[in-house]
């Protein structure tokens, strides 16, 4: 699988700094060696692997850092806490949608992306120094997260209904509003 050596990468960084508490996922696919098929967590005092995790969301949104490869859903759970993120996109393509993503959020979320896990080490320090000074950058409030109504206009646009809206309401304030197109 492409994001084991996320995970590697990972796992090294909690040999090496003994004060944070790491929640490693491997996943379900995962290839690397689960020890006790019997459980999905393998708790080590202050590192606990995880081969699934049905709470994922909450997992996110409560971290204080959480490194990803950038997909979709570990960025939008990630974004409802406060958590500083560094991604890891597994395809190095910057027209990829993990690091497009990513790179959207940049002037929102501390959030750092590269396409080179070698920099997690350097990434990893810069990060728990922010933590530690309290200097995050954070700006995630002013995001828009309507999506369903940002697709609406973007799909009336391309099928060029931009100029429907709504009318005034026909009979009486509580009849609902027609949509009128030119």
């Amino acid at each position: 699988q492409m994001g084991e050596q996320l995970i590697e990468a990972c796992l090294a960084l909690a040999r090496t700094h003994p004060h944070p508490t790491f929640d490693i996922v491997m996943g379900p696919r995962s290839s690397l060696t689960w020890t006790d098929p019997q459980r999905s967590t393998s708790p080590h005092e202050r590192v606990r692997l995880h081969k699934e995790v049905p709470h994922m969301p909450y997992l996110n949104a409560s971290a204080d850092l959480v490194i990803s490869s950038g997909g979709y859903n570990t960025l939008l759970e990630t974004l409802q806490g406060r958590a500083s993120i560094l991604c890891f996109p597994l395809r190095k393509d910057p027209r990829d949608e993990q690091y497009r993503h990513a790179m959207r959020l940049e002037p929102f979320v501390d959030i750092e992306v590269s396409t080179d896990l070698g920099d997690l080490p350097a990434a990893f320090e810069r990060a728990l120094a922010r933590l530690s000074s309290g200097r995050r950058g954070d700006r995630r409030a002013s995001l828009d997260l309507a999506g369903a109504a940002n697709i609406e206009r973007i799909v009336l646009e391309d099928l060029g209904l931009a100029a429907c809206g709504p009318t005034a309401p026909t009979a009486g304030p509580n009849a609902p509003a027609k949509q009128e197109c030119r």
